[in-house]
């Protein structure tokens, strides 16, 4: 929600790609400010990031008085409906996603660090491992995520809306459980997911 709102706000002024760069940036610094409140000063995960939440959508109601942004340039409708062989656009963002994903949990030095730091942080960080380091990057990543996910319902629904998946997290939280990823960590994968 934060991210539609923020890209519908600036490319009412500034454009849509100078929208999609604001949006983005916003997801990733809330990733990085949540992994700091995470690895730095040691919340909860689920305090910090429903707590983050809960000031952004009450920060959102009050910029936008609780009300869609719109009506926003046609570029935004023309990209949510782009299609190419019935694949439509945010079908291709949704499979590039998780195939570079995949490929950095399966391939890389980080993708094994986001392993070993779920399974064991003292163990990962006695092999010397900055497991600091690695949750603020993976909590980064989930924001870029996010916001991306964002840029997608805002190019479809053609509005920016403060209402936007607000009710999502806790079914998405459910939606990894039920694929087999326990809350303890360690294990998963984007197959589970």
């Amino acid at each position: 929600a934060a991210a539609g709102c923020a890209a519908a706000a600036v490319s009412l002024t500034a454009g849509v790609p100078a929208g999609i760069v604001a949006a983005l940036l916003l997801g990733l610094f809330i990733g990085v400010a949540n992994g700091c409140l995470i690895a730095k000063v040691g919340m909860n995960p689920f305090v910090s990031t429903f707590g983050t939440q809960a000031i952004i959508l009450g920060t959102m109601y009050a910029l936008t008085e609780a009300r869609p942004i719109a009506p926003l340039p046609r570029e935004w409708r023309e990209l949510g409906f782009f299609h190419i062989g019935g694949l439509t656009f945010p079908s291709m963002v949704f499979i590039l996603v998780v195939v570079v994903l995949a490929l950095v949990l399966h391939f890389t030095r980080f993708g094994q660090h986001v392993y070993a730091v779920g399974s064991n942080k003292v163990g990962t960080s006695r092999a010397g491992v900055n497991v600091d380091r690695v949750l603020i990057a993976t909590y980064a990543i989930g924001g870029v995520c996010a916001a991306i996910a964002g840029l997608l319902l805002t190019s479809i629904a053609g509005i920016g809306s403060p209402q936007a998946g607000t009710t999502w997290a806790l079914l998405s939280i459910a939606a990894v459980v039920i694929g087999g990823t326990p809350l303890s960590g360690g294990v998963g994968g984007i197959a589970s997911a």
